[in-house]
C-alpha cells in the first residue's frame, strides 16, 4: 500500500484524508504557520522543512488550486539537493468528490 504526504491541509486536504484513509497518508505539509505543529485525525502537520527532513521518501499529492506549479517547481528544485528518488505525484486538479480518477490514476482501489 502506497503512502502519501499531502500538500494542504484545508477542504481538498481533508477531502484527500477522507477518501484515502488515515493509514495512507502519514502528513501534511502546510505553509500556514497557525496549523503547522497541529494534529488532524492523528495525521501530523508538518512545515516544508520537516518534509525535507523526515518524509521525503514520500510522494507529495498537491491539493491547493492555483499553486501547484510553484509547488512542483519547489519540490523538483529539493529532490536536486538532496538528491531523493522518490516520484511526485500528479496534482490533483479535479474535485475529489469524483473517485473516478482516483480509480484511474491507482491512487485508491475499490
Amino acid at each position: 500500500m502506497n503512502k502519501y504526504v499531502v500538500w494542504g491541509c484545508g477542504f481538498r486536504g481533508k477531502n484527500f484524508l477522507r477518501y484515502m484513509g488515515k493509514e495512507r497518508v502519514v502528513a501534511f505539509i502546510e505553509e500556514d504557520i497557525s496549523k503547522q505543529g497541529s494534529v488532524i485525525e492523528g495525521i501530523p502537520v508538518i512545515t516544508k522543512q520537516e518534509y525535507i527532513d523526515k518524509y521525503v521518501s514520500y510522494p507529495v499529492l498537491i491539493t491547493p488550486f492555483g499553486v501547484e506549479d510553484t509547488i512542483e517547481k519547489w519540490l523538483k528544485e529539493q529532490q536536486k539537493h538532496i538528491n531523493a528518488t522518490n516520484s511526485i505525484t500528479p496534482n490533483i486538479k479535479k474535485d475529489l468528490s469524483d473517485l473516478n480518477w482516483l480509480l484511474d490514476e491507482g491512487i485508491i482501489t475499490q
